[in-house]
């Protein structure tokens, strides 16, 4: 990077004549160091059991079965409760 140190626009009453010189000075500075490369951090991996996939295909399977067999149980036809005795109640004479 180089600083420009320059007098070109600033007029004062000794810079009346166009002919003269303008003073311009050139600095080098030294270019600023590099940022340091970004690393990733290192990630805990976790490999407990909820990261297995064969874990969730089981936990779903047994969510199914549980939710079939619920609805199989509230589903069936339950036999109606009556005070009646067991038997032929059609009456007398009934082909």
């Amino acid at each position: 990077m180089v600083r420009v140190l320059a007098l070109a626009g600033c007029m004062t009453a000794s810079m009346v004549h166009a002919s003269e010189p303008k003073l311009v000075v050139l600095v080098p500075q030294a270019a600023p160091a590099p940022a340091p490369a970004l690393t990733p951090t290192p990630t805990k991996v976790n490999d407990g059991i909820a990261t297995k996939w064969w874990f969730w295909t089981l936990v779903g399977v047994a969510a199914a079965g549980a939710v079939t067999g619920l609805a199989v149980a509230v589903g069936a036809p339950q036999p109606r409760a009556t005070t009646l005795e067991d038997g032929d109640f059609r009456g007398p004479g009934a082909p």
